[in-house]
């Protein structure tokens, strides 16, 4: 996948949640939405074109564990 794939899906993504342009959002955002969606493909994201998503990749199974052992989700 190119950069200006991932853009374009980044920017669809935004616009799901944003349908009226109002909001901006940060890259950890989208990428926890993505996650939430589908986390294979985020690890199939991580693993092929964006190498250095791969902090959110720790990050948020940190923090699903986390949820989990709470009993929160």
């Amino acid at each position: 996948m190119r950069t200006t794939q991932i853009h374009r899906r980044l920017d669809s993504l935004a616009s799901t949640f944003r349908p009226s342009g109002k909001r901006s959002f940060t890259l950890e955002e989208l990428c926890r939405h993505c996650w939430k969606m589908d986390q294979r493909g985020f690890r199939a994201l991580v693993a092929g074109e964006c190498p250095s998503f791969r902090v959110f990749v720790d990050m948020f199974k940190r923090e699903d564990a986390a949820r989990q052992s709470s009993g929160r989700e």
